[in-house]
C-alpha cells in the first residue's frame, strides 16, 4: 500500500491527474465521456508536416547551330521549247433510276388502355377528360397513368421531292499557240548559312526552402491556467518562411544563323507556248421535282394523371392509360440521278524539248540545331499540414497505475532505446525525460503518459 501511494504521488507531480477532472466535472472542462476509473488530461498534439521536393532551373535550355555549304554539279538537261497541250472531246452525262423512301406521315405517340403491345388505343374524348383532370403531358413511352388522355393533332403538308438531279451540257474549243523568247535558269539561286552562337547571362534568384508555419511554445509570466488541471502558459507563434539564394545561367539570345544569297544564272531560248488553252462552255440542265403530301404531327399528347404504382389524391377509378409510339408511315418514289457526270475526254499533245548544259544545285546549304538541355537543381522544403493543438487524451493516473505496470513502461522505454534510469517502478525525472524523448521521436502527443504513448510502447492501458 505504501509503494502504491508513492507511485500515485509521483504521477500526480509529473502529469495531469484524473482526480482534477472529477473535481470540476466533465461538462465544465469539455472532457469526453469516460468510464469509471479512466483519467484524461489536456496534452500537446504535435503539428503535421510534409516534405516537398521541387526542381529549380539553374540554367535554361538552348541550342547551337551547325551549317553545311551548298553542293553543285554540271548536268545536261532537257529544256521545254514547246509546251504540251491537250484536245478536249465532250462526253455527255448518264443517268440511273433510284428508289427512295419518304415519310408521308410522321411517327407519333399515343395513349392505350393498357401496357400490352396490342392494347386498344384511347379515344380523343377520353384523353381530353384525362388532361382536364391532371394527366401529365411529358410522359415517356412505357409509362402508365390512372385516368384520362388527350390525343395528338395532325396537319397535312406539301413537300417538293427531287426526281431528277440538275446536270450540265458541255461544248469545247481547240487551243491556240505562239512562239516566244524567254530566259531559263542554268544555275539555280541558293544561299549560304552562317552560324550565330547563343548568348547567356547569370541571374540571382531566391527560392523557398521551408514554408512559414505556426507552432505552440511555452511562455513565461504570471500564472494563467489553460484549464482547471494545469498551470502552464502556451503561446502560439509563427515561424517565418526560410529562403536560399541560387545562381543560374539563363539564355539571353538564342543561337541562330545568317543567310547569304547566291544569285541565279540564266540562258535565252525560243519556246512555242499556248496562247489560248482549250476551253469548255457548259449550260445547265435544271433539276425536276414532284410535289407530295404527308400527314405531320402538330401537337404532342399530354398527361396529368399519377404514375401507376404511386399514391394519388382521392380514390383510383381503376382505368389506366399507357404511353406508346406509332411508327411513321413511308412511301416509295423513283427518281433519276446522275450516274456519271458530263465531262471532257482529253487527248494529250506531247511537249518538245532541247538539251542544254547547266550547273545544278544537288544539295542546298543546311543547318542543324543541337539542343542544349536546361540544368536543374532539386530543392527540398517542409510544409506544415496542421498546427499543434491542446486536446484531451486518456492518461495513466493514480487509479490505474501500479508499481509493476510502471516497471513495464520503464523496460519498454529502455528496449526502444530511451534510457529511463533505474527500472524501479517509480516515475522520476529519468522516466519523464525518456517518455518525452520517445513521444517526440514518434510524433506523439506530449505532456504526460497518455494511452497513445502506452500503446506505442506495445503495452495495454490497465483498468481501474
Amino acid at each position: 500500500m505504501r509503494k502504491r501511494a508513492e507511485t500515485a504521488s509521483l504521477i500526480a507531480a509529473a502529469m495531469v491527474l484524473g482526480s482534477a477532472a472529477t473535481a470540476f466535472g466533465s461538462d465544465d472542462l469539455g472532457l469526453p465521456d469516460a468510464q469509471a476509473g479512466e483519467c484524461f488530461a489536456k496534452v500537446m498534439v504535435p503539428g503535421e508536416f510534409k516534405t516537398i521536393t521541387e526542381d529549380v532551373i539553374v540554367r535554361e535550355g538552348s541550342n547551337r547551330v551547325e551549317v553545311t555549304a551548298p553542293k553543285y554539279e554540271w548536268v545536261e538537261e532537257k529544256i521545254l521549247v514547246q509546251e504540251a497541250s491537250e484536245k478536249l472531246v465532250p462526253v455527255g452525262a448518264t443517268y440511273k433510276t433510284v428508289k427512295e423512301e419518304i415519310v408521308v406521315r410522321d411517327g407519333r405517340r399515343v395513349w392505350r388502355h393498357g401496357s400490352r403491345p396490342g392494347a386498344k388505343m384511347a379515344e380523343g374524348l377520353t384523353v381530353a377528360r384525362a388532361i382536364a383532370s391532371g394527366l401529365p403531358g411529358g410522359a415517356n413511352p412505357g409509362e402508365c397513368y390512372a385516368e384520362y388522355f388527350q390525343d395528338a393533332t395532325f396537319e397535312t403538308v406539301e413537300e417538293k421531292v427531287l426526281i431528277r438531279e440538275a446536270g450540265r451540257k458541255i461544248d469545247v474549243t481547240a487551243p491556240k499557240y505562239e512562239t516566244v523568247t524567254e530566259q531559263i535558269i542554268t544555275r539555280e539561286a541558293s544561299e549560304k548559312i552562317v552560324e550565330v552562337p547563343a548568348e547567356y547571362e547569370t541571374v540571382t534568384e531566391k527560392v523557398l526552402e521551408r514554408a512559414a508555419y505556426t507552432t505552440w511554445k511555452k511562455g513565461t509570466g504570471p500564472i494563467q491556467r489553460i484549464d482547471h488541471a494545469t498551470g502552464e502558459i502556451m503561446c502560439k507563434v509563427e515561424v517565418p518562411a526560410k529562403y536560399k539564394t541560387i545562381k543560374r545561367r539563363v539564355l539571353k539570345t538564342p543561337a541562330g544563323s545568317k543567310k547569304i544569297a547566291i544569285k541565279p544564272e540564266y540562258k535565252t531560248v525560243t519556246v512555242r507556248k499556248v496562247a489560248a488553252g482549250a476551253t469548255e462552255n457548259a449550260s445547265d440542265i435544271p433539276a425536276e421535282y414532284k410535289t407530295v403530301k404527308r400527314r405531320s404531327q402538330k401537337t404532342e399528347p399530354t398527361l396529368s394523371w399519377r404514375l401507376k404504382g404511386t399514391d394519388g389524391p382521392g380514390k383510383a377509378t381503376g382505368r389506366v392509360l399507357c404511353r406508346s409510339e406509332v411508327a411513321p408511315k413511308k412511301d416509295v418514289v423513283y427518281k433519276k440521278v446522275i450516274d456519271k457526270a458530263a465531262s471532257v475526254k482529253k487527248i494529250e499533245i506531247p511537249a518538245k524539248y532541247t538539251t542544254v548544259k547547266r550547273r545544278k544545285l544537288v544539295a542546298a546549304a543546311t543547318e542543324k540545331r543541337i539542343e542544349i538541355p536546361a540544368e536543374t537543381r532539386k530543392v527540398t522544403r517542409r510544409e506544415q499540414v496542421s498546427s499543434p493543438q491542446l486536446a484531451w487524451r486518456s492518461i495513466l493516473c493514480e487509479t490505474n497505475a501500479t508499481h509493476g505496470f510502471v516497471r513495464s513502461i520503464q523496460q519498454a522505454l529502455k528496449d526502444a532505446g530511451f534510457d529511463p534510469g533505474p527500472i524501479d517502478g517509480k516515475i522520476g525525472r529519468g522516466t519523464l525525460r525518456a517518455t518525452d524523448s520517445f513521444q517526440k521521436a514518434k510524433n506523439l502527443s506530449t505532456g504526460g503518459l497518455t494511452a497513445e504513448t502506452i500503446k506505442a510502447l506495445g503495452l495495454t492501458m490497465p483498468k481501474a
